[in-house]
């Protein structure tokens, strides 16, 4: 199963279409491009599961911040194809395996 499985701090309530993505809780969009996410900062939001795949589909990524959660598995290869990402914080987690190549020599 990938994704977030748990939540006990409820932060992520607001991830639900009774408000725009851009209005969630850790997510940031373009003032440019008004809605393409280009930061997730999760920090420290007591999260557990793993990453999904899908964050590849948010390809104006500039930041993803999700230290001090319990993410586990591997880093989904897709990041590395997110070309406009910039920083990316993973510490404090218990992601396995290899960071994606393409990411290391960017």
């Amino acid at each position: 199963m990938d994704g977030i499985t748990h939540d006990p701090l409820g932060r992520l309530s607001s991830w639900n279409g009774s408000l725009h993505f851009c209005r969630w809780s850790g997510v940031y969009c373009s003032r440019r491009h008004v809605h393409r996410v280009t930061q997730l900062n999760l920090f420290s939001y007591g999260l557990v599961g793993s990453l999904s795949p899908h964050i590849g589909n948010l390809t104006f990524l500039r930041r993803i911040d999700l230290q001090n959660n319990s993410f586990h598995g591997k880093v989904p290869s897709v990041i590395g194809g997110l070309f406009r990402l910039q920083v990316l914080v993973l510490s404090n987690n218990s992601f396995e395996g290899m960071i994606p190549t393409n990411l290391s020599t960017k």
